[in-house]
């Protein structure tokens, strides 16, 4: 559904039409997608300092789902960014990581479908951040 909503978004909206950030649309979608991926890494650190707070079981568990979103974040971020650059032919922004992956790695991906366990071992690999490499303006 997100996907039709941003395809309409851009049927209607050039990939280098300038928005209020200063960034164009393909800037901006990058930006902000990237973004996502580095709050949760923030989040993954800030959870880090509370390990003297919090029980020891709990503390473990909520680290390690939060270590599962980080990399799913950014699985949606590259897989999501790849398709779209694969039919704008724009060059990838200076201030963000590029995917780890070409699209078609994303696109052949098969995932078991038990969600209590991490659905694809192939993208829990590496460093899920930083994916801006440099701050934008906002």
């Amino acid at each position: 559904m997100l996907s039709d909503l941003l395809l309409l978004f851009f049927h209607r909206v050039g990939w280098n039409e300038r928005l209020g950030t200063g960034r164009t649309v393909w800037e901006e979608l990058v930006y902000r997608y990237s973004l996502g991926v580095d709050q949760v890494g923030t989040m993954r650190e800030t959870w880090t300092h509370l390990n003297t707070k919090i029980d020891n079981k709990r503390f473990t568990q909520i680290a390690d789902f939060m270590q599962i979103q980080h990399y799913e974040a950014r699985w949606w971020r590259d897989a999501s960014l790849s398709y779209f650059a694969s039919i704008n032919n724009l060059p990838w922004p200076k201030s963000a990581a590029l995917p780890q992956h070409a699209f078609n790695f994303y696109r052949d991906l098969s995932c078991p479908p038990d969600v209590t366990k991490p659905r694809c071992k192939a993208i829990y690999q590496g460093n899920p951040s930083p994916a801006l490499l440099q701050k934008a303006n906002n």
